[in-house]
């Protein structure tokens, strides 16, 4: 399950798309809120003072080098002492795709300890002189920082993120995992969760963000792909292993998703072991 979470994940990165809402740093006096809903994602970056912060019922008391996460439509409440009160830098974003923000479907901890905070400084005083400008080159610019601070985040709490399923999503899955090498229907699928097959594509669309016949050819497609790097089994045995009853349907929709055909695929990767045995 692990393997299809993995190619999930990378479909859901595939489309995603970011907006800043603001990015500032300020010493911050009063910062003092009620219990409230997050209407956007959230970061900071400690740099200075205490406070505490109560994310979804959990307590934090972040500290100078923590960087701290505030989901969207988290219930939280803020407060930091006049006497020491926190020096940060904090942004406010939305990470989506097909309407689906991405911290619905991932887990992560609301607070860490940075490795680098000097890296991670440098890149929110980025993203906020980005954020100060209107042309378009500075407007790709600061996606791309944006990117990589949310990329910076999930690497610092890489042993404790989470990928969200829920029993529709796991059922469906394990299926698919298990007998990826029959012929597998939208019905079968839907008769799994006993849905009628319309609403199934519907739901499904909905909680993985492409149809059921996409995602069951990309976990096939990506199943072929490992066969053909660790075998040597013909691509007509590697088609029947991951579900295929015809060749050259295999061979189609293999090129679509990867470019290659699998016999130019399996000789890119001779060529590439190669190059590395010579060099």
């Amino acid at each position: 399950m692990v393997h299809n979470k993995n190619q999930l994940l990378n479909q859901y990165i595939s489309k995603l798309q970011l907006e800043l809402s603001i990015c500032m740093s300020a010493v911050c006096k009063d910062w003092q809120h009620p219990l409230h809903k997050r209407m956007k994602n959230t970061f900071y970056l400690i740099k200075d003072g205490t406070g505490e912060i109560v994310v979804n019922g959990i307590v934090l008391h972040p500290k100078a080098g923590d960087m701290v996460f505030l989901p969207k439509n988290a219930q939280v409440s803020l407060y930091t002492p006049h006497e020491n009160c926190y020096e940060k830098y904090w942004c406010e974003f939305e990470a989506y795709f097909e309407s689906i923000n991405l911290f619905e479907i991932l887990e992560i901890p609301y607070c860490i300890k940075v490795s680098n905070f000097d890296k991670i400084q440098t890149l929110f005083e980025k993203l906020q002189l980005l954020s100060e400008k209107e042309d378009i080159i500075s407007a790709l610019h600061l996606k791309a920082v944006l990117l990589e601070i949310i990329a910076f985040y999930l690497e610092e709490a890489n042993d404790n993120i989470l990928f969200k399923m829920d029993d529709f999503s796991k059922t469906v899955f394990k299926y698919i995992d298990e007998n990826i090498e029959k012929d597998i229907s939208v019905d079968t699928l839907a008769n799994l969760v006993h849905f009628h097959p319309k609403y199934f594509i519907k739901v499904f669309k909905q909680r993985v963000g492409i149809t059921p016949i996409h995602y069951l050819k990309t976990v096939r497609i990506e199943k072929s792909k490992t066969l053909l790097s660790c075998t040597e089994q013909s691509v007509g045995e590697i088609a029947k292993t991951v579900g295929y009853t015809n060749a050259k349907n295999f061979s189609s929709d293999f090129k679509k998703i990867t470019g290659y055909l699998p016999t130019e695929y399996r000789k890119h990767l001779k060529e590439i072991r190669l190059y590395k045995i010579i060099t």
